[in-house]
């Protein structure tokens, strides 16, 4: 019946069982690997029968049947039999699986054999733990305890031996030592006196310890404010740090912004600058020459046998020119005294200044015999240049530089007088002259017209009203009345 019940080992777990073992064939434990090293029968108090009560033979065994079938309830007992009993002749012990520990049989044999088995087996595990509890009590270790754990338990039970040997060594020699220095105990006055002192610093001490705890308390307290305060400051110096990023890359993006306005500026005031030394005039009315001939907007005035010029280059030359004039007239307000512009794009005229006075056309072709009109619009547009010019020197207009106005190529009537003192005058008129004169009287006609624009330009700067948005340009691509002069002689400016 006991082949089934399993225990465990209460420090390694492993699985202990009761099984048959031993000469008697008794239960015994074993664990995984081996068993516990001795029969159950030597662990368990044997009891003597006592013969009192009980009666001799066979009918002996009998009777005492039921009170010891109440002892295996309450407790793992063997009964040994009596010298007066048959059920265990020869001191044979009864075991716990109901099998007699001698070999002999008889009446009492069976007796006692019957009184075992009728042990019922909750009884018998209840006895065992019951055992293992005792043990435990006693020894303050957790049984049941398999062969391994139990030579551990030993080995750190002698450790613990050792020790307490050596501890009991050193008082002995701590008592030999005071023996041999002949010590002797103190007073009892003297050490009650001792002992209050020592008990008096040791109050103190404990109300200088519980101090010291307040203190400790109070210390903690701080601390853990301090810390409350320290993990504040920290989100504070991130949200800190996380605004001052922000900032930083407002920042930056406001300097770059100020540096591409500050860029557009600066761009912009180049362009200004520009615009302001340009001047619509010098772009509209470009005054320069190509050989022999003087060009305005690029188109050639005069002609000659090296360049023939058709007329209606000429014709719109002359357009030119005297839309210029005509402009700046108006833009300056001034009136000319004989004669009036009349712009009109490749036919531009010329008429007399007092009412229902004669037109004059300034377009051709002409014939060099027959160019009456043509050259009294051409006499008159030099009269009106002519006009200009006075009134700008009545104005003292300069060129800013200090160099007052004027006409580098005087006009006196029909005639142009370059700065050249070999050149007595060269008329403007087509009639009966030469095409080479005829030229070049245009070409010093048109180096007076730039002057007159270029000082016109600075005076209308000058005044409020006027046409002062228009930049500047050297219309002779140098300064002052020798650049004019050079121009004239065909030198550094228009060549001859």
């Amino acid at each position: 019946m006991a082949d089934g019940l399993v225990f465990a080992c209460q420090q390694c777990r492993c699985r202990l069982a009761l099984a048959p073992g031993g000469e008697h064939e008794g239960l015994r434990l074993s664990g995984s690997g081996s068993g516990l090293g001795g029969r159950l029968e030597e662990s368990f108090m044997l009891l003597e029968e006592a013969t009192s009560g009980r009666g001799g033979g066979g009918g002996g065994g009998g009777a005492g049947a039921p009170p010891a079938a109440r002892r295996l309830d309450e407790s793992f007992v063997v009964l040994r039999g009596s010298p007066g009993s048959g059920s265990a002749a020869g001191g044979q012990s009864v075991l716990l699986d109901g099998t007699s520990g001698g070999g002999g049989s008889g009446g009492g044999g069976s007796s006692a054999s019957s009184v075992v088995q009728r042990v019922p087996f909750d009884a018998k595990l209840r006895a065992l733990a019951r055992v293992f509890e005792a043990a435990s009590e006693a020894t303050k270790l957790d049984f049941p305890l398999c062969t391994e754990c139990a030579g551990e338990v030993h080995r750190e039970l002698e450790a613990q031996l050792a020790e307490l040997q050596q501890e009991v060594a050193a008082y002995e020699a701590a008592l030999q030592r005071l023996e041999a220095e002949g010590a002797a105990p103190l007073e009892e006055r003297t050490f009650q006196q001792q002992l209050a002192t020592a008990e008096g610093e040791a109050r103190r001490e404990r109300e200088r310890l519980a101090a010291l705890e307040r203190e400790l308390e109070v210390a903690a307290g701080e601390l853990h404010g301090a810390e409350a305060r320290s993990t504040e400051l920290s989100c504070q110096e991130g949200r800190y740090w996380q605004s001052f990023n922000e900032f930083q890359l407002c920042l930056a993006d406001y300097w770059e912004e100020r540096d591409a306005l500050a860029h557009r500026l600066e761009v912009s005031t180049a362009s200004l600058a520009a615009l302001k030394r340009t001047s619509v005039f010098h772009d509209v009315f470009r005054i320069w020459f190509e050989g022999s001939c003087g060009t305005i907007s690029g188109l050639r005035l005069g002609r000659t046998a090296q360049q023939p010029v058709e007329w209606e280059e000429i014709n719109a030359a002359w357009g030119q020119a005297v839309l210029l004039l005509s402009t700046l007239a108006r833009a300056c307000g001034v009136r000319f005294r004989s004669h009036r512009l009349l712009p009109g794009g490749s036919y531009p005229r010329v008429a007399d200044a007092r009412p229902g006075g004669a037109v004059y056309d300034l377009h051709g072709p002409v014939s060099k015999f027959l160019c009456v009109a043509y050259d009294k619009a051409q006499v008159g547009f030099l009269a009106c240049l002519r006009d200009f010019a006075d009134w700008l020197v009545a104005r003292g207009a300069s060129d800013g530089a200090g160099n007052r106005f004027a006409l580098p190529c005087p006009i006196e009537g029909d005639k142009v007088f370059p700065s050249d003192a070999q050149v007595n005058g060269l008329t403007i008129r087509l009639q009966f002259n030469k095409d080479k004169n005829w030229t070049r009287a245009l070409k010093h006609m048109l180096v007076d017209l730039k002057f007159v624009l270029k000082f016109a330009l600075v005076l209308m700067d000058a005044q409020p009203g006027s046409m002062a948005a228009l930049a500047r340009e050297d219309p002779t691509h140098g300064s002052g009345n020798g650049a004019a002069a050079a121009a004239a002689r065909g030198g550094a400016g228009m060549p001859r």
